[in-house]
């Protein structure tokens, strides 16, 4: 019998690897931090602090996923460039926006076309089943982003690096 891959029975198990801004540009930010920690058996939790030292301007993320095969991370086809404020905003495409803004867990305010200067947070928000499992298959995957100004001046640039095994439930 062929065992079905996506079937209901399968439980993903995260393991963080690293997490980290790669780029952050001194004179829109100081002071940011990226890290993803295990929550638990199958979740990811995010800490990220944003310190925007002036205005970001119609704010455009980059971002690509890749995975780790031959000893080099290699792209998988599946990437995205699209406005900052609006993944922010839409909850179909941002799973932390229940969080974000809560106060407890985030307090990174909704922007429209602009980021304005300041501290931002989030903490403990959790990574979850939410995830395809069609998409992300186990293996070991980065994440790498970039975050561009509407003059594409570069603000921040970063990754993270998570190890997705397979767990078999009865």
């Amino acid at each position: 019998m062929i065992k079905d891959f996506y079937s209901q029975s399968t439980e993903y198990l995260f393991i963080p690897l690293e997490a980290h801004f790669e780029y952050q540009n001194p004179e829109y930010m100081a002071n940011s931090s990226l890290a993803i920690r295990r929550a638990n058996r199958t979740h990811l939790s995010m800490n990220v602090i944003f310190n925007y030292l002036q205005d970001v301007y119609e704010p455009e993320i980059h971002c690509e996923f890749k995975t780790f095969r031959n000893n080099e991370y290699k792209p998988t086809g599946i990437a995205f460039d699209l406005s900052l404020c609006d993944l922010m905003s839409d909850a179909d495409l941002n799973v932390y926006k229940e969080l974000m803004s809560d106060g407890i867990h985030g307090n990174i305010p909704e922007c429209d076309d602009v980021m304005p200067k300041g501290n931002y947070w989030m903490k403990d928000v959790v990574v979850s089943s939410k995830i395809k499992k069609s998409i992300f298959l186990p293996g070991k995957w980065r994440t790498e982003f970039v975050v561009v100004d509407k003059n594409n001046v570069k603000i921040f640039a970063g990754a993270t690096v998570i190890q997705i095994d397979e767990i078999l439930s009865n």
